[in-house]
Formats: C-alpha cells, structure tokens, sequence
C-alpha cells in the first residue's frame, strides 16, 4: 500500500477471461427532476472469451451515457462590524451580497476497454487498454446583489469541456522456484480542453444603486431569501453589457509507472511460517496548463467605443443600437428563457428571481464579429481584432509541472501457529518536483489600448526533493473461529497539491489593499502517524460484526491562508513587501501544533435467513463512526497600540479538522427473494468545517448536516434467462447542499441537483 493513502485503498483487480464465451448488455433512460428531463440514457455491453486453447483470453467492452446533471445554486456573503452586538458570544453578521445561479449542464460519456491475458508455463501476462471520454455543455444565468451598496450585475456563460483519458497497463504474475513475482508497467495519457468558455458581463452604466427594497431599507439583518423576494431594479437604472471574454484552456497530464514485487514463503517449523515481499516502483508524472484569453470591454475602453459605431451601421444593424450609441444590456435579452422551479421552490423564493436574462446565440454572434473585425491601435501602430488578446490572463496560471517518485518496501508475514499473524514492515519514499510557472505584477489599470500595464517572467524551481521512512506493524489474533482481533501501527504521508506548491505569484499593486497571491514551493508533506484497533465477529446468525477504535496525530497538515502583513519572512522573502502598508496575501502554510484525529467505528452486516417465512430475505448493513478532531489554525488578532493605535499579532485557534464530520451513518435496508433483489440506503453525515477565517471566527464556513435516501431494485424476468430489468432511484427527498457561515448557521450557499430515475435492463449469457 502506498504510504499516501491515510485512510486506506481498496485492491481491485482485473479478472481474467472466463472458459466459455460470456456476453452481457444493458440499456437504461433516466429522468431527472430539476430539468424534467426523460433524455438521460446509458448503454453499457461488455464479451469475453478465450483463444489458443484457453491460453489467450480477451474481454472488451463499451459504454455509452448522457445525463443533466442541471443544478440550482444560491450563495451569500457576510460582515462582521467590530461596534455590532454581540450575539451568541459572537459579532453579529450581516448580509452583503446575494448571488443566484441557473445552470443547464449536459453531459456525454463514452469509453471502452479491451484486455488481453495470456497463460504462460510459469505465470501469466495481462494487457489492459482502455479510453474514456466525457464531454459537457454548461449554460449559466447569474444575478448578483449587493445589499451594502444597493447595486445589481450579472452574467451569462456558455462553457464547453471535454476530458479524454487513455491507458495502457502491461501486468504480469509469475513463479520461479517457489518464488513469487508480480510485475507492471503502465501509461496514461489525459487530454483536457475547454475550446472557448464565453462569458457576458452586465451592470450598471454609471455604477451607483440601481437595485432597490422597499420593505428592507437599511435592514443588513435580512435572509438571503428575503432579498430576493423584495429587491428589483429601478426602472431609471442603465444596464448595460459591460464585458465579453472568452477564456481557452488545454491541460496535459501523463503518468508513466513501473513496479515490481516478490513475495517468498518460508518455514521454519510448524508453528513459525509465512512470507517475505519487498518491491519497489517508479512514477513519472506530469501536467501542462495552458490559459489564453480574450475580450471586449463595450461602452468603456478604446476598442469598445470604437467597435459600438460599427456594430450599429454595418456589422449588426438590426442589433437596435440607438442613437446614443450604448449597448444596453436588453439588446441581449432572452425572454424566452425558462428558468424553471428554482431552488424547487423550497426556499421561500418566486421563478421571477432572475432579472435581465441573456441570449446565448446572441453573445456567440457577438464573439464572432468582434474576433474577424481589426484595428490599428494608437500606442503602437500595428493591427488588432476588436476582441483583444489579454496577456496578463493569459499567462498568470499557466505552469508546467513534472513530478519523479520513487519508492521501495519490506515486510514479513510470520504466522505464529494458527491463531496469530504478525507483520511488520518498512518503506521509504522519495519524491522531487521541477516547475515552471508564471510570476505575474499587474502595475495599474490599463488607459491605452496595447499598451502593457503588468510584467512577468518564467519561475523554474528544481529544488524539492524530500524522502522519509515509513514503519508499520500489523497484528493479528483470532483465538476462537468466529472472533477475530487486529491491532495496527502505521505511517502515512499527504503529499501538498501541484498547485499548492506552484512556485506562481500573482501580485497587483492596484488592489485596495495591494494583494499577492502566490503557491508554496517550500511546503513540506503532512505526516500523519496512526493506530488502529479493531474487533469482529463472524456468526451464522450475527453476521458479521466489527467494532474499532482509531487515532491518527497529524503534523505539518497543508492549509490555505490568508493574512494582512508586512513581514517578506511569510513569504520565505520571495519578493519585497511594502513598510508603510499592509498587503494582504493569499498562499498555503503547513500548521505548526499538531491536528489529531479520534474515533469508533461501529459495522454490522447481516441477512436474517432464520427468521420464518418471508421474513428470511431481509438484508442489513450499518455502518457508524464518531469521529473527535482537533487542529489549530493560524489567526490574526487586532490588539491596541498606545491610545489610539492598533496592529495584527499572530496568533492560532483551535477547532475541528477541516472537512471532518463528528458523526457519519449508512445503512443499508434490503430484502432478496427468487430472482427479485431490493436496498433502500440512507447516508447521513454529519457538517464539516470547510474553511477558517484568519481574524474572524464569525466568518468561518460550515456544510450543514446532510442526509440522502437511494433505492435500488431488479427482477429477473421469466421469459429469457439471464434478462432483469432494474430500477434506481437517487436522492428520493430532493435534498440540497448547504453552506454556512459561523456557527450562528447564516446561509451562505444551497444548490438543488433534483431527483434522479433510471429504468433500465439488462441481459447476461
């Protein structure tokens, strides 16, 4: 097992192409309840059989989908003031900002695999070659109130995505001597494109309210909900198209890997036997981001108020641009948009949310004119398109990034008689990373057009290389047939996240205050040491119980960060920071104090064929953890200078482990007869912290509590052997996700994804 998989791995392996020719096929439509859609489909078929007198085996196999997978999404911000009340030992907050999203995905799926094994005298040898590819079409209507300044803006998006994966993997198990070998080598190669995400922006010609409440006044008290259902633009106010961009994307990933272990047996005596493995492996991996925009700022900048004259006499004269020569953003609009029941109507908010709905042909059309129309700029004298390449975009998150892992292990298996197995084990891995990516200093904002208001260069760092050892010892009793007793010691590391570690900064002096954003090549991987203890009972009539008792102690746990300083030493001196001022920061850390981990695990899996008559088909599965977890975050506090004075000391808090929940359930409910087959599943878990503020406790972020019933269910159907048809149904109550900020429980996101249905069937032989 890798020493990266801190809360374990499930082994699944590729089996071999049985004796006799095998086929299966199915075919399902879905529905989905947010779209009312009955479009969504999958097919699946899959053969094997075996050649060369059963020594060659191949299996092949195809699958073809396409879902919505459509989504409602409210979301708020908060304030804090210093001066409010205190509520619930708490600051009060208040609302700042509401935003509403439709969006309209639909999502295509295909892929297909063809495996080959081969018996050989001495072992055998398996290909697996495989292709996925998924490929989604996203439409957005966004609205955006501000509460604090009474302002109203939106957007429309139109993205397209396409990820394509291909793998090839050689893997072998032989014998030589009573010595076992299991060989592999592989390749992967994943191709990510977004050819052209189109966004418009509009608001407010002049800036200034343009949004308005009557019954919410000054009130910064009220719910999101009551926002919407009070607010509407004033009729005086000028929206206007603002801004047109198009943002391409391509993403290069390949991951080339070669391992080999050996396992030998020995045997000592009758009561001393087992096995030695050692092994090791090899990783090459690496990933290329590659972002370039382009835009169109109408009504403001140079090219705009150049291009609108154009537009209105030659290139879209039916567009209906007026005499005062302003696009006004109802040129766009879409009255025929059907929002539908957003938030499915459960959050106390109209279908009539949504003010100023945009035309997606028409923003495509837009695009279109301004990328074939030219200029010839004043600052330099050469010829542009009207839709303007935006280098700072374009190069600010470009990187390219290769990762060299290497690692081996030794460990035994000593059976000491037949009741108790220990293994202990060693492992050392080493890891070294070399990236390039793109510094980025944005000095002010541009006044003419070509000329350049920001500098960057190329970072390369090859300096990372970090390796660490890896004990573990693994102890197994079982003094009866039916109890069986484990107690574990192990190690395990988190390696930091590619871009985490980017040596990127991104640094704008025009920003109030001035704002640098950069990764953290200095980061060092969270090790995470953990012990494990657990108890199960294997019984006819109990089942199969288990009861286990876990603690992991975690240092160096990757967070990210944001702080207000002046001190370069934060930022290992990558660059110079201002004396006079602040500058707000945004990177990763590793945490100082250790962040610790503790729970029960509680699983009871059964099938109650005792009981009488009908009663006999009833399943159960449950399963229960409790989890306690602890860390400390790094937190800013304001304490008093002199009489009047203030300044930030750092400082930390303790809370719960970030995305960790107290309590998570399932279980399973089903019930088996002939050839019919039922399981009604709830999953419950617990909410999680999501993120920490760095001088506020209010403004902390939480998931709330979820909950969420599945059903599943096939028959066997009479008329051709080996045929089922078969139903599942997820998320039956059409439960939401939702966010909020501080424990004061203020909403600050919920999206609806709706009911979904497949009815499908499917035929074995």
């Amino acid at each position: 097992m890798d020493a990266d998989a801190v809360g374990g791995t499930i082994d699944l392996k590729i089996g071999k192409a049985k004796e006799e020719f095998h086929a299966s096929f199915s075919l399902q439509g879905g529905y989905g309840s947010l779209a009312k859609t009955y479009g969504n489909y999958r097919i699946n078929g899959s053969a094997s059989e075996r050649f060369l007198d059963g020594k060659l085996g191949v299996q092949a196999s195809a699958s073809l989908d396409k879902y919505n997978r459509s989504s409602d999404r409210m979301s708020a911000g908060y304030f804090t003031n210093a001066q409010s009340e205190i509520q619930g030992g708490l600051l009060k907050m208040y609302l700042n900002n509401v935003d509403i999203n439709d969006n309209v995905t639909d999502r295509k799926r295909y892929g297909g695999s063809l495996v080959l094994d081969y018996r050989l005298p001495f072992g055998s040898l398996m290909l697996n070659n495989f292709i996925s590819s998924i490929d989604e079409h996203e439409m957005i209507q966004q609205n955006s109130l501000t509460l604090t300044n009474y302002n109203w803006s939106g957007y429309a998006a139109d993205n397209e995505f396409t990820n394509t994966v291909i793998g090839n993997a050689l893997q072998g198990e032989f014998e030589f001597f009573g010595v076992n070998m299991n060989l592999s080598l592989s390749n992967s190669i994943t191709k990510q494109r977004n050819p052209g995400d189109l966004r418009m922006e509009i608001g407010p010609r002049t800036g200034g309210e343009n949004m308005w409440g009557d019954s919410l006044k000054d009130d910064l008290s009220v719910t999101p909900s009551e926002l919407l259902n009070a607010y509407y633009v004033n009729s005086g106010a000028t929206v206007i198209m603002q801004r047109l961009y198009t943002l391409k994307r391509d993403v290069d990933e390949t991951a080339q890997s070669a391992a080999v272990d050996f396992t030998v047996p020995f045997n000592f005596a009758e009561y001393l036997a087992g096995n030695l493995k050692f092994g090791g492996k090899y990783i090459r991996n690496t990933r290329k981001n590659d972002e370039t925009q382009w835009g169109l700022s109408l009504n403001s900048d140079i090219a705009g108020l150049t291009f609108i004259p154009l537009l209105k006499s030659s290139l879209w004269p039916d567009l209906g641009i007026g005499e005062d020569n302003v696009v006004y953003a109802s040129l766009f609009g879409d009255p025929n948009y059907d929002i539908g029941n957003f938030l499915a109507g459960k959050e106390g908010v109209s279908n009539s949310v949504f003010y100023n709905k945009i035309s997606i042909d028409k923003i495509r059309r837009l695009e279109e004119l301004a990328r074939n129309t030219t200029f010839v700029s004043s600052f330099d004298g050469r010829s542009y398109p009207y839709y303007f390449f935006n280098a700072q975009a374009s190069t600010q998150y470009d990187y390219d990034f290769t990762r060299h892992f290497g690692a081996f292990h030794a460990m035994a298996e000593l059976n000491l008689g037949t009741f108790i197995t220990f293994m202990p084990g060693i492992r050392y891995e080493r890891y070294h990373y070399i990236y390039d990516a793109d510094s980025t200093f944005e000095r002010a904002t541009q006044t003419v057009l070509g000329a350049q208001a920001y500098d960057y260069k190329t970072i390369h760092w090859d300096s990372t290389k970090v390796g660490t050892w890896f004990p573990q010892i693994h102890l197994r009793i079982r003094p009866t047939e039916w109890l069986d007793l484990r107690f574990a010691s192990t190690k395990s590391i988190i390696y930091p996240d590619y871009r985490a570690v980017s040596p990127y900064i991104y640094f704008s002096s025009a920003a109030t205050p001035q704002s640098l954003q950069l990764g953290n090549p200095y980061l060092s991987p969270a090790i995470t040491q953990n012990y494990d203890i657990y108890l199960s009972v294997y019984e006819n009539t109990v089942g199969l119980f288990t009861a286990g008792f876990f603690y992991k102690e975690i240092d160096n746990l990757i967070v990210p960060i944001t702080l207000l300083t002046r001190d370069a030493s934060k930022i290992h001196y990558r660059m110079p920071l201002a004396y006079s001022v602040d500058t707000e920061i945004r990177t990763w850390t590793n945490l100082d104090k250790s962040s610790y981990v503790r729970g029960v695990e509680f699983d009871w899996q059964t099938r109650f064929w005792y009981l009488p008559s009908f009663l006999n088909g009833l399943v159960l599965n449950i399963n229960y953890t409790h989890i306690n977890s602890e860390s400390y975050y790094p937190y800013q506090k304001s304490v008093k200078v002199g009489m009047f004075g203030s300044k930030l000391v750092d400082t930390t808090r303790s809370g719960r482990l970030i995305n960790q929940p107290n309590d998570i359930l399932n279980l399973t409910m089903g019930y088996d007869i002939g050839g019919f087959s039922a399981r009604l599943s709830f999953l419950y878990q617990d909410n999680v912290l999501r993120s920490t503020d760095i001088k506020q406790e209010e403004l902390d972020q939480y998931t709330d509590a979820y909950y969420r019933w599945d059903f599943t269910a096939y028959q066997q159907l009479p008329w051709l052997e080996g045929l089922q048809v078969y139903l599942n149904v997820n998320n039956i109550t059409d439960r939401p996700d939702r966010q909020f900020r501080s424990v004061l429980e203020r909403l600050s996101e919920v999206q609806y994804y709706g009911l979904t249905a497949d009815l499908g069937f499917r035929y074995s032989f």
